[in-house]
């Protein structure tokens, strides 16, 4: 008897399908920062420096990062935007260090937004994939045969499907970190003569204080530098 027709007519019926199991796993766009720049809460002027500041509300966040948007939804995590316009003749140096708030990593920021586990779902297709469900039934069961072509069909596309998923959820969890460590106030950044510069702040609740300190100094003179003292307690 030949059992290779229903087996490539589940295959190939599994491939169809598979791209409808792929849209089930969401995607990810990254927004700009120009979503958030409106109604600052502070505005500040230094020696022809500009900085705004602002606590991003629940909508700014959405905006921002919609469903993947994780554990930075609510009141755990507190998100910041700052912006700095520099207006003067000179380069200034800044780094994250110089805001004076404790502040969470781009990492555990991924961390807490990812609704995918990746390898999570990868270890699961390697498990699958590596077991032979036909090997807990008795060869000389006169049903192996029959139960053969319907198992392994499905056992097969059912692995598939981890995969394919996993992969998918590597993609996403990947767009997400390459997001937030690009709008991640960077460790470094000299802002130029007449440059913008713009960054989110993540602090965890606990460390918190509406009220900071913000420190640039002249890229040529560490001995010139201006201080903002921060208030945003009006929000």
């Amino acid at each position: 008897m030949n059992y290779n027709k229903p087996f490539f007519g589940l295959f190939l019926a599994a491939l169809v399908l598979l791209p409808g199991c792929i849209l089930h796993v969401p995607s990810y766009h990254r927004q700009k920062l120009r979503l958030v720049r409106d109604n600052c809460t502070y505005s500040g002027i230094e020696k022809n420096i500009t900085l705004q500041a602002k606590l991003l509300t629940e909508n700014d966040k959405q905006d921002l990062f919609g469903k993947h948007i994780g554990h930075i939804e609510g009141d755990d995590i507190k998100v910041m935007y700052l912006s700095i316009h520099n207006l003067s003749d000179k380069d200034y140096f800044f780094t994250s260090d110089c805001i004076d708030l404790k502040q969470l990593s781009s990492r555990n920021i991924v961390k807490a937004m990812k609704k995918t586990s990746s390898i999570g779902r990868l270890v699961l297709f390697h498990v699958t994939s590596s077991i032979n469900p036909l090997s807990f039934i008795d060869h000389s069961n006169p049903f192996f045969i029959p139960v053969a072509i319907c198992v392994s069909p499905v056992f097969l596309v059912t692995s598939l499907i981890g995969l394919i998923q996993g992969i998918k959820s590597v993609v996403i969890n990947t767009r997400v970190r390459k997001d937030i460590e690009e709008k991640i106030i960077h460790e470094k950044v000299i802002i130029r003569s007449g440059d913008h510069y713009e960054g989110l702040v993540f602090v965890a609740s606990p460390d918190y204080i509406p009220y900071f300190s913000v420190l640039m100094h002249e890229e040529r003179s560490i001995d010139n530098y201006i201080t903002f003292d921060v208030d945003l307690r009006q929000q």
